[in-house]
């Protein structure tokens, strides 16, 4: 049995960006100071680490799959066809992850 969301591709974008922003906004505020200068050990410590491991387990997957598969793809394959939309989702989504853990801040 699958589940089908009646969501358009345009309200999947929105809440897929709404939810980034919020979920960045909370690792912000539950990190008071850590962006300006980390210290050596903090009582956040544990918090930080459940906040990276939730992100990148749960938030960054669901966010991907929002954008590449319900939004690019079906975007792709209405207007181009199916082969096309794989095709192009595919390429886009590896083109996005070519600096995964070689981009420097």
């Amino acid at each position: 049995m699958a589940l089908h969301l009646a969501l358009s591709p345009r309200s999947a974008g929105v809440i897929a960006g709404s939810l980034a922003v919020i979920w960045g906004l909370a690792i912000w505020l539950l990190t008071p100071g850590y962006f300006i200068a980390a210290p050596a050990f903090s009582s956040f410590e544990f918090a930080r680490t459940m906040a990276g491991f939730i992100t990148a387990v749960l938030v960054t997957p669901l966010i991907e799959e929002l954008t590449f598969r319900g939004v690019i793809l079906a975007r792709l394959s209405t207007n181009y066809g199916a082969r096309v939309g794989l095709a192009g989702s595919a390429l886009l989504f590896g083109a996005s992850h070519l600096l995964n853990g070689r981009f420097q801040w």
